[in-house]
């Protein structure tokens, strides 16, 4: 019974993993948040030019919001991975997408 505490060890888990998790959930939310960014700025647009705001260009930025979560689940899983090595203390990966997207998303709303 032992090995089994030493395997689910409360204390490693609440002091190590939990930090990098709680991390993890801000990119994501920041990814959320560029997504609505982006559907709001396209919304805009479309009234400043009096045009109607149809389902194909909603139906873009819905494809767009799992394409950047997929992204993001392959993040969290080569954080999770590597957070097993000693030299690699933050989710690197999952911040980086996170840039990446917010980048993306200012540079798309910049020219739009």
């Amino acid at each position: 019974m032992d090995s089994m505490r030493d395997v689910l060890d409360i204390e490693l888990i609440l002091t190590y993993l939990a930090p990098r998790m709680v991390l993890i959930l801000i990119t994501w939310i920041v990814v959320l948040a560029a997504c609505l960014v982006d559907l709001w700025s396209g919304v805009s647009t479309a009234k400043a030019v009096q045009q109607k705001v149809y389902s194909h260009g909603l139906k873009k930025t819905i494809t767009k919001f799992f394409d950047y979560w997929k992204v993001c689940a392959f993040a969290w899983m080569f954080d999770m991975v590597c957070f097993t090595f000693d030299w690699y203390s933050s989710p690197y990966a999952s911040v980086l997408i996170a840039l990446c997207v917010l980048l993306r998303g200012g540079e798309a709303d910049c020219e739009g």
